[in-house]
């Protein structure tokens, strides 16, 4: 590489890359300035960021200028590899798509694929005072002029601790692809990417859960998988025998056998989970008709009473009071469940939204209630609905309709729907927001984890249980 970021490419440029070629024609040569094409004398094509999306059409310059990943791949003038120098962006919350990109690297082999701007966040500590030491940024020694934030990035922390990026970039780089071709009968494909060692240094084993537990487990036959290609093996299970509602995934993994100057033995380089079509998700709860659950009101409380818990609900804010479990109270004061729709901005992703969530008012939103109504459905059923509205600056408002179904075991089901008077507003977030007592610290959940994960960044994210 002859530089980042310095122009088009003058005659000092053009100089040093004759230097290279004279000192070692085999080295590949690459300057995004020159551009692509046959005007660049460069050994490979390169450009950053270039989007998926074609933007031929489009009437803003630089996205015209950024030709596409898949079109540069097709186009028949371009005869050097292409090569992302710089893409998906790792500063603060980001690094979606990365699964687009590496589907198209894996699909075109004109594609050499990119360089994720960048590896490690480089905040460094000071301790000036030992009480409270920080990872300062550009200004955090009081030094200036500086770059500000512009050094937080990273699929890494400046300790070098994984963030939510990281498990995403290692899932798509993974050597090793895996592929269902028929998930009820077994049969898998395992293609090497690596282009000069075959599969012989790794344990492979497949594992199947039942929501998201351990059923069974076995070792996969990785004998004569040579580089560059591919074998189809078979998993001895039965989905005959599965469980009718529960929720089947097989994983696939692949371990180092011996220990490498790099990594442990046993080190996890590869794994794909596929979840199974077969099994049809489980009838919507409806409760368990044990012990009945009563219904009262006094003034504007809304009071629900089963065995061992009691729920009472404010008709004034049209939302939950009090859980009381046992005789325990689970929510703080004025903690029950409410629309919540702000999160803090996180710069240069989101400072664009942020103005718009100020001028909306998104974290000052007044809200009322009203048609806070209850009703005893069945002898074990119990609903209780409410309109609430919230309205925030420049006229902007949201309406937001919850339906709580309280069943004679204590479950607990509710249904939102929300909407805004301003749809176009990218909102900062959308959720639903209690309070707990403090003892409630920790809790299980089935889904995509351990990390934070997102429509568009969790292939590196498996569905389990996480605490």
């Amino acid at each position: 590489s002859l530089g980042n970021e310095f122009g088009t490419g003058g005659s000092n440029f053009l100089a040093a890359l004759a230097v290279v070629k004279s000192i070692d024609l085999t080295r590949p040569t690459h300057y995004e300035g020159f551009g692509v094409g046959e005007k660049n004398p460069a050994g490979i094509d390169s450009k950053m960021y270039a989007p998926i999306a074609p933007y031929a059409d489009s009437g803003n310059v630089k996205k015209k200028l950024l030709s596409s990943v898949e079109r540069a791949a097709l186009d028949p003038k371009l005869t050097k590899p292409f090569y992302l120098c710089e893409f998906a962006h790792a500063m603060f919350n980001s690094m979606g798509s990365l699964k687009e990109y590496n589907d198209l690297f894996d699909k075109y082999p004109q594609l050499l694929g990119g360089a994720i701007w960048e590896f490690q966040d480089q905040g460094i500590w000071n301790r000036r005072d030992p009480q409270h030491p920080i990872l300062a940024f550009g200004g955090g020694f009081g030094e200036f002029p500086n770059d500000h934030y512009f050094i937080h990035k990273g699929t890494v922390a400046s300790d070098r601790s994984p963030k939510p990026h990281y498990p995403e970039m290692k899932h798509e780089f993974q050597w090793i692809g895996m592929k269902a071709v028929d998930l009820a009968k077994g049969t898998f494909t395992i293609r090497n990417k690596y282009q000069f060692i075959d599969l012989s240094g790794f344990a492979g084993k497949w594992e199947i859960t039942k929501n998201g537990v351990k059923d069974a487990e076995g070792e996969l036959d990785l004998s004569e998988i040579k580089p560059i290609s591919e074998k189809t093996i078979k998993i001895p299970y039965d989905v005959s025998k599965f469980e009718p509602g529960a929720v089947y995934h097989v994983r696939l993994s692949f371990n180092l056998k011996k220990e490498e100057l790099w990594a442990k033995k046993g080190y996890e380089l590869a794994a794909e989970q596929f979840e199974f079509p077969v099994v049809k998700a489980g009838a919507v709860f409806t409760g368990i008709k044990t012990a009945p659950v009563n219904l009262s009101e006094v003034n504007n409380t809304i009071v629900i009473k089963g065995k061992n818990f009691q729920i009472e609900f404010d008709k004034n804010s049209g939302t939950i009071a009090s859980i009381q479990n046992n005789g325990r109270n689970l929510l703080n004061q004025n903690g029950g469940p409410m629309l919540h729709l702000w999160r803090a901005p996180h710069r240069n992703d989101d400072m664009w939204a942020d103005a718009a969530w100020e001028d909306y008012g998104l974290k000052e939103l007044k809200w009322t209630a009203k048609n806070v109504v209850a009703k005893q459905v069945s002898p074990s059923e119990i609903t209780v609905a409410a309109d609430l509205s919230a309205t925030g600056k420049k006229d902007f408002s949201i309406t937001h309709q919850v339906v709580y179904t309280v069943f004679s075991d204590g479950k607990l089901v509710v249904k939102n729907e929300v909407k805004s008077s301003v749809p176009k507003l990218n909102l900062a977030r959308m959720g639903v927001r209690m309070f707990l007592n403090k003892d409630y610290q920790q809790f299980n959940y089935f889904g995509r984890g351990p990390m934070e994960n997102y429509s568009d960044r969790k292939s590196g994210s498996e569905i389990g249980v996480y605490n």
